[in-house]
């Protein structure tokens, strides 16, 4: 994954449930007034809750590629999403962007 450069932001997301899990959504994507149906293509299964939250959110993405991981977070500070992403990933040196 040296490839790979970490994503760091402090930005709103939607925590969204569908039938086949949990997964975060940028606010960007949806706007602020979200319906279910508007994070079908964002999300695997069908959406059934979502809720906003605000906070520093990671992943990993490989600039000019569709390669990525999931968002992780909230976090209440940059540090502390670094960190998380280095315990799930490993602390290679990817680049900051």
């Amino acid at each position: 994954m040296s490839h790979m450069e970490k994503q760091v932001d402090y930005c709103t997301m939607y925590d969204v449930d569908t039938d086949c899990g949990s997964f975060l959504v940028p606010g960007d994507l949806v706007g602020d007034n979200p319906s279910p149906e508007d994070f079908r293509d964002y999300v695997d299964g069908e959406p059934e809750d979502f809720t906003r939250v605000k906070g520093w959110f990671a992943r990993l993405s490989a600039p000019g590629y569709m390669d990525c991981t999931d968002w992780i977070g909230p976090y209440d500070t940059e540090e502390e999403a670094i960190e998380e992403l280095d315990a799930l990933y490993g602390e290679e040196e990817y680049d900051l962007f």
